[in-house]
């Protein structure tokens, strides 16, 4: 083997790993910022069941948990009374991101199937810090499954304008999908933005183009 092969073929690898790897996007798992939460419960439904995978077919733990199933039951949180529309969920990412979409398992009720309490819209704003919150967004989501059935549930991904450098995530100004006092959903999960091909990669191309053309 040539030295002019020997040098193409590590940095073909190279940026082809670089490449792949910058069109794979994450799914983050959250955690409840407790201290930054104020929301209340409805017969046990507490707001920490929808980030620990309770609920999932998977565990959330599957390889694709987009693809896991939200069962009924006491694995969800459950919003109601006074405080409907005054709700405010904190999310810990976990580290910094840049995130783009929203993955929500929405309500399903365990025994009647004409009750809807999922979540309809709700804004999300967007912290680098945990503490000051900006770049205010509305998502909206369905039912799921459709009035009628009792579930499971599949996660619904609404995309919205990529945010950079977010540590923490809050939700509030909740609506129900039903008119009344209750609102919940089964789990949530946040998208990282597929990041555009990295400098290093696109400088292995660069140095695969210069080899080649001077072997002509």
């Amino acid at each position: 083997m040539n030295q002019q092969i020997k040098t193409i073929l590590p940095l073909a690898a190279f940026a082809a790993v670089a490449m792949t790897g910058a069109t794979q996007a994450a799914v983050i798992a959250p955690t409840i910022d407790v201290a930054l939460t104020t929301t209340t419960a409805v017969g046990g439904y507490e707001i920490v069941k929808t980030v620990n995978s309770d609920g999932l077919s998977g565990g959330g733990i599957s390889g694709d948990v987009l693809s896991e199933t939200n069962t009924n039951g006491t694995t969800q949180w459950l919003n109601g009374g006074a405080n409907i529309g005054n709700e405010v969920v904190t999310f810990d990412l976990g580290g910094t991101y840049d995130v783009d979409s929203v993955h929500l398992w929405n309500w399903v009720f365990s025994n009647n199937t004409s009750t809807v309490w999922g979540v309809k819209d709700v804004d999300i704003s967007f912290s680098s810090d945990g503490a000051s919150f900006g770049s205010t967004q509305t998502v909206s989501f369905v039912a799921d499954p459709t009035p009628g059935a009792l579930g499971p549930s599949v996660a619904q991904t609404q995309t919205f304008t990529t945010q950079t450098g977010v540590t923490h995530i809050q939700l509030d100004n909740f609506t129900s999908l039903q008119s009344g006092n209750r609102v919940g959903f089964g789990e949530i999960r946040f998208g990282e933005a597929v990041p555009e091909p990295t400098t290093t990669a696109l400088l292995g191309l660069g140095g695969l183009a210069l080899i080649l053309r001077r072997r002509k």
